[in-house]
């Protein structure tokens, strides 16, 4: 009678000279039938009744007993109890602009564009002001600090500057408006000395989370009498400090903060604990840094809350580096159970599949749909598009669910071989590099800067001038008299031009044949290193990948390749 059977089997490591067992459950069977596993697995049948499941259930045991008996709960509890009170005290918040760590809350750039706006210019050393930097600001300035929370009124203080005093065809200072959250709450005109403004920031414009303020000039200069500057400024901030007052009231923390603290705290627990094998010392570290960062929450808020995610990033990475040789063991066997058989041919088929689905949308989405006049004018594509789709779905209705898988390992066995992959690697690159010979044909330049360099000074090499150039670079207007060397780099690439430029002519696309050159020989480099190092096929998929990167078609079609 069939009896339900485990198979305790002992995996033989001559590296290590240990025995790991592995429990495979195997199906009814009835006494004498054939082992499905390898000659080389030694296999003891014991019935259900065994120690199988024992052995499997105490290290459930133990490590539910590690994880689970309370203390992650209370470091938990901690984090939620003491982030909550570090939000009951006052706001607070001071920003050194210029100095390291201010692009936290300020967005900078020296663009001039429209998406540069609301940002402020980069950082300038200031011997006039007591903090020695600061920032100019464009007629709007940003400013994010995150996690304020909502709460009692705040006090804004800004040590600000207006205009010089020898500004262009300017009179006046402008008008600087301070908006919190879209609305105005303040209005002040700086001088051109530097100066403290103090506002109120009322608790009603507060909406909890981020505090977003926003500096409104009123006009903007550019050039003064001594110094020479196109870029439209308004005013110079030097610092800015806020400080909240009690708002006498139970206030709501932030979510996000409280997430950062609680994940710190058991991050930390975990890593000391897998170091120290023992839950007391890293239980008491994990506690002391929940209550280090929420009081650092109540006194610097904005740089508590914008450097908790680093912290949790760190504390992470730290777990995974203990916890790596667990893991990388974890990948090899999921790599040893789904890189071979069936599983394999499934998966192939699987991305094959979503590839296609990924490739049909982007068609669909870059190609309007065709009107009745385009469909009755394309009968011939529909109708070897219809072929290809009975035929596919032919060969499943026929192979059945491992039409597919089947087909598909076929022709991966079929790019494994050495024909096979060779004559597959031939006719991409034949068909890839006579590409862009079209396209490199079809361009009537060679390029600016380094490209036209390469082949001027090849073209003055086939006529006997040497490595020279005959205009100055960047400018390309011709000089009477100013002819010098030209420093191309690399060197050889106008000496494979000028060989190219005597075999085809001076023109535009014998200058780029050299790369095509090139780029065959390296694609064959690529497909033979992988071939040797690991298989025929990887290094076909890395020579197909290398060839048909952005980068290296723009190498080929100008004419340097570095």
């Amino acid at each position: 009678m069939p009896v339900s059977v485990f198979q305790h089997c002992w995996h033989e490591d001559d590296a290590i000279n240990k025995k790991v067992p592995v429990f495979h459950h195997l199906c009814l069977t009835r006494p004498g039938c054939n082992s499905r596993y390898n000659s080389n697995v030694r296999t003891e049948s014991v019935h259900h009744s065994t120690a199988a499941w024992p052995v499997r259930s105490a290290a459930r045991n133990e490590l539910r007993s590690r994880l689970l008996d309370g203390r992650i709960l209370l470091l938990l509890f901690l984090a939620l109890l003491t982030g909550t009170l570090a939000y009951q005290a006052p706001p607070a918040a001071s920003v050194l602009v210029g100095w390291l760590g201010d692009q936290f809350f300020l967005p900078t750039s020296e663009g001039q564009s429209s998406a540069a706006a609301g940002s402020w210019y980069g950082d300038e050393l200031t011997p006039d002001v007591v903090t020695g930097r600061s920032r100019w600001t464009r007629q709007t300035a940003s400013v994010v600090l995150p996690g304020m929370g909502a709460s009692g009124d705040i006090e804004l203080t800004m040590r600000m500057q207006g205009w010089p005093d020898d500004v262009l065809a300017k009179e006046r200072q402008p008008q600087v408006t301070v908006v919190v959250n879209n609305t105005p709450v303040g209005t002040f005109a700086p001088s051109s000395r530097w100066q403290q403004f103090r506002l109120i920031i009322p608790a009603a414009v507060q909406q909890g989370g981020d505090l977003h303020l926003e500096l409104r000039a009123s006009d903007t200069f550019t050039s003064t009498q001594r110094h020479v500057d196109s870029r439209p400024k308004g005013v110079r901030v030097a610092n800015i400090i806020l400080e909240g007052n009690p708002s006498g009231t139970f206030v709501a923390p932030e979510p996000q903060p409280l997430l950062f603290l609680a994940l710190d705290g058991v991050l930390l627990f975990l890593v000391l604990l897998l170091l120290a094998r023992q839950p007391t010392g890293p239980l008491m570290a994990a506690v002391l840094l929940i209550c280090g960062l929420a009081m650092a929450l109540a006194v610097v808020r904005v740089w508590t809350v914008v450097l908790l995610p680093w912290i949790t990033a760190f504390l992470f990475a730290a777990l995974l580096l203990v916890l790596s040789p667990v893991l990388l063991r974890m990948w090899g066997l999921f790599v040893a159970r789904y890189t071979r058989g069936r599983a394999l041919s499934d998966g192939l088929v699987v991305a094959a599949l979503a590839w296609l689905l990924y490739v049909a949308v982007r068609f669909a989405l870059m190609v309007p749909l065709p009107s009745a006049g385009t469909l009755r004018g394309s009968l011939l594509d529909m109708g070897i598009l219809g072929v290809t789709m009975v035929s596919a779905l032919a060969l499943v209705l026929v192979y059945g669910r491992a039409g597919l898988p089947h087909a598909c390992q076929s022709l991966v066995g079929l790019l494994a071989s050495w024909r096979g992959g060779f004559v597959a690697l031939i006719i991409f690159v034949a068909l890839w590099v006579g590409y862009e010979a079209s396209v490199a044909v079809s361009m009537p330049w060679v390029g600016h800067a380094d490209y036209a360099d390469n082949a001027v000074v090849a073209r003055n090499l086939v006529h006997g001038r040497g490595a020279v150039v005959d205009y100055v670079t960047q400018f390309y207007k011709l000089y009477p008299g100013i002819t010098h060397p030209q420093e191309t780099w690399p060197l050889l690439q106008p000496v494979w031009i000028a060989m190219s430029f005597m075999l085809f002519g001076i023109n535009n696309w014998a200058a780029k044949f050299p790369n095509l050159v090139f780029i065959t020989l390296l694609a064959l480099a690529i497909y033979r290193v992988g071939a040797r190092l690991w298989d025929r096929r990887v290094g076909l998929v890395a020579a197909i990948l290398v060839l048909t990167s952005q980068f290296f078609f723009y190498l080929v079609i100008y004419t340097t390749t570095d």
